[in-house]
């Protein structure tokens, strides 16, 4: 298989995800569509390192050991340097509360975690990375996500 559609210009993508194989899952999925990746696994290295390298987006689990994906959210929403990266909020296995929890803290997408689709969780990428505006709703369940067709 090639590589997936490329749906925006390469960009360079934080993921922050203490889990190792939903980490490397993600980071694969993004390289694989042509983005420039690296990763942390805790919410405080993930500070750090977007104030040092300014990534062009942040893809942020919930589940992180010290400061939470949500509290990261808010710190990076309250500092100036840091306030407008788009960042897409992950959490595995949650409910539509969750999702709204991470949209109130300054998440600008929402992607239920385990990631069914490829191809839909690349196109909520770049359509944040396109600063487009979210269409619907938060998927309330993994299954809601568009199935994975193969470009041809």
């Amino acid at each position: 298989m090639g590589m997936l559609t490329v749906l925006t210009q390469p960009s360079a993508i934080l993921v922050v995800d203490a889990n190792p194989l939903s980490r490397q899952l993600t980071c694969d999925l993004l390289r694989r569509a042509g983005h420039r990746v690296s990763w942390v696994a805790d919410g405080l290295a993930a500070l750090a390192t977007v104030r040092r390298d300014r990534p062009d987006a942040l893809v942020i689990d919930n589940n992180l050991p010290g400061l939470s994906g949500i509290e990261l959210v808010r710190w990076l929403r309250a500092l100036p340097e840091t306030a407008g990266i788009p960042v897409l909020g992950q959490c595995a296995f949650c409910g539509p509360e969750q999702a709204a929890r991470f949209i109130a803290a300054g998440c600008t997408r929402f992607f239920a975690k385990p990631i069914v689709s490829a191809q839909s969780f690349l196109a909520a990428i770049a359509g944040m990375l396109r600063r487009e505006p979210e269409l619907a709703a938060p998927p309330t369940r993994p299954s809601n996500v568009i199935p994975l067709r193969r470009a041809s």
